[in-house]
């Protein structure tokens, strides 16, 4: 297996509701390597996105691991995860979560100190993401698909090995949606990083070099209908 593969093994996570237990994630496992993009679709409520956070050290399953690369990420310290979810793990939700008061670029310098070297891998994201020409531009005078590509070039400024999308084109048209779609595709096949993409839309789901469907607490690989 590849030194950055992801390995999700026999994850379990359960809640209490009242006198009643409710299994949200079932022994769910699988894997991917460097470069693949993952799509997971579901019902709502089926506990995507919090396969997604227990994946990205924002939540603790009751049993199960997962690895990235050499490390079993839930036997590390805490300190240790939050060290390796900066460095390692980016985050991208359907709300873009800019901050107005800060240009573009100063955005996307958010997860890193802002240095030289720092600012020039920044504008070199910007101009990947085909932002270039907004760098100073605050997010209340973009539109909503600019912000949220700008919100993915903040992520790939911690995402060296892992990229987590949770249902990055719920707020957009179907134009700027597709936009993000490629972008993602874009960025797992140049930086070699792993996309896993929680989405409700099919056809994007498609696009994906691998697609899992969670339903009743259970993970299953395999063709979508139409």
């Amino acid at each position: 297996m590849n030194a950055d593969s992801l390995e999700i093994k026999s994850i379990c996570k359960n809640f209490q509701h009242a006198d009643s237990t409710i299994n949200i994630l079932q022994n769910v496992d699988f894997s991917a390597q460097p470069g693949e993009t993952i799509a997971i679709v579901g019902p709502s409520g089926a506990g995507k996105s919090t396969l997604l956070n227990i994946i990205g050290l924002l939540d603790v399953p009751d049993s199960g691991m997962v690895k990235l690369g050499d490390k079993e990420l839930q036997s590390i310290s805490q300190k240790e995860q939050e060290f390796f979810r900066g460095h390692h793990i980016g985050f991208v939700f359907q709300n873009h979560h800019l901050l107005p008061q800060l240009t573009a670029l100063e955005n996307v310098l958010l997860p890193t100190l802002i240095t030289k070297s720092g600012k020039e891998n920044a504008e070199e994201i910007l101009n990947f993401v085909g932002l270039e020409k907004r760098k100073n531009f605050y997010p209340w005078q973009i539109s909503g698909g600019e912000c949220q590509r700008i919100a993915i070039a903040r992520s790939i400024m911690s995402a060296s090995k892992l990229l987590l999308c949770d249902e990055p084109t719920g707020n957009l048209d179907e134009e700027n949606g597709q936009k993000i779609i490629s972008l993602l595709k874009s960025i797992a096949d140049k930086n070699k990083v792993i996309v896993v993409m929680v989405t409700h839309n099919i056809q994007y789901a498609k696009q994906f070099d691998r697609c899992f469907v969670l339903r009743n607490g259970s993970l299953c690989e395999g063709a979508l209908g139409e």
